[in-house]
């Protein structure tokens, strides 16, 4: 990635390289989430299971905007090889 700052990609580049690290990030919560609502179920926690799920909900949301947002990026970068 630094090299690719390095060379000045055009900005089609980088928000296509952003929008890729935020859904690698996406995904790594949503495990989390997913985890952390399962260990508050087993101890008892329904309250903190709540919230956690509510919170694994919009991550789940996010991850849904930034894939749907993925073709629109790619294509504009497909565009500046053509």
């Amino acid at each position: 990635a630094k090299e690719a700052i390095k060379g000045k990609p055009a900005p089609e580049i980088l928000d296509s390289m952003i929008a890729s690290g935020a859904m690698k990030t996406e995904h790594y919560e949503i495990v989390s989430y997913e985890g952390l609502v399962d260990q508050a179920k087993s101890l008892g926690y329904s309250e903190a299971a709540k919230l956690l799920q509510a919170n694994l909900k919009d991550e789940k949301t996010t991850l849904k905007k930034l894939e749907e947002l993925e073709p629109k990026l790619s294509t504009k970068v497909n565009k500046l090889g053509s």
